[in-house]
């Protein structure tokens, strides 16, 4: 767990404590997968804390938190099929929704990684870049 209930609540969190473990749960898979799982080796979380940065991680973790609700709307729209994915104009060809096999990247989710990869150092989120071994 990269962030207690009640610190989330003191950065602002509004989720419901009830609520809490299942988003907490869902926002550390993306936080792992974009930062390439390197927060779970304990020479780069030592780093972080040397450098003053531990709190960085505690606020991806909110900002992620806050856009869980969103990023699940826009994958329900895109498996109910009410999302164009892709277009052409070679006279008009669409597509909608996504199926099993095909990884979609919703504007939403997106969106989060962005913002968790300005709170975090380049180090955790690159996959040019070893962070202390950490691969």
């Amino acid at each position: 767990m990269y962030l207690s209930y009640e610190r989330y609540r003191e950065l602002g969190g509004t989720v419901e404590e009830s609520a809490y473990a299942g988003y907490e749960s869902e926002a550390e898979l993306m936080l792992d997968h974009w930062t390439l799982n390197r927060l779970h080796s304990e020479q780069v979380t030592a780093d972080l804390k040397a450098q003053g940065l531990q709190g960085s991680v505690e606020f991806a973790m909110k900002a992620v938190i806050d856009r869980i609700d969103g990023i699940r709307e826009a994958r329900k729209s895109i498996a109910s099929g009410t999302v164009v994915t892709s277009f052409s104009n070679g006279v008009n060809s669409f597509g909608f929704g996504g199926s099993p096999g095909t990884s979609t990247v919703t504007v939403a989710e997106y969106e989060c990684m962005e913002r968790v990869m300005e709170i975090l150092p380049v180090d955790l989120t690159s996959e040019c870049v070893s962070f202390n071994e950490a691969m």
